[in-house]
């Protein structure tokens, strides 16, 4: 609906796209997850440019998304990225930096097919 009426690179319907990305990985169904987490990452480095905290986030979800759904040598290239502007950006002990160096860390183990989400859920 907010694309409808808001447009589709508006903030608001660019977040619920991002909400539904996080829905759709949550449930496992990746390839849409992907798709959708990859449409708004590439909106956001358009408009937002490539380290803004909304961009940094969805390349967050896109690097757990690819990590779930065991694309692990994607998900470390874009999480090793992301760790990086992270840091740079935000903060070290900044919540967003956490949650990519939990994805990173989680492709740096040697059970890396193992990434459960913040609810427990693999």
């Amino acid at each position: 609906m907010s694309e409808r009426t808001l447009g589709a690179d508006h903030p608001r319907t660019l977040a619920a796209r991002h909400r539904l990305a996080s829905v759709l990985s949550n449930r496992g169904q990746w390839a849409q997850a992907e798709e959708t987490a990859r449409a708004v990452s590439e909106a956001r480095i358009r408009i937002l440019g490539p380290e803004h905290p909304h961009t940094l986030s969805i390349r967050i979800e896109l690097a757990r998304i690819l990590t779930c759904a065991g694309q692990h040598s994607a998900a470390r290239t874009l999480s090793n990225e992301t760790l990086d502007a992270c840091v740079r950006v935000l903060d070290p002990d900044h919540p967003d930096t956490l949650a990519c160096r939990t994805v990173t860390d989680t492709l740096s183990s040697p059970n890396t097919g193992t990434y459960e989400s913040p609810d427990g859920q693999p």
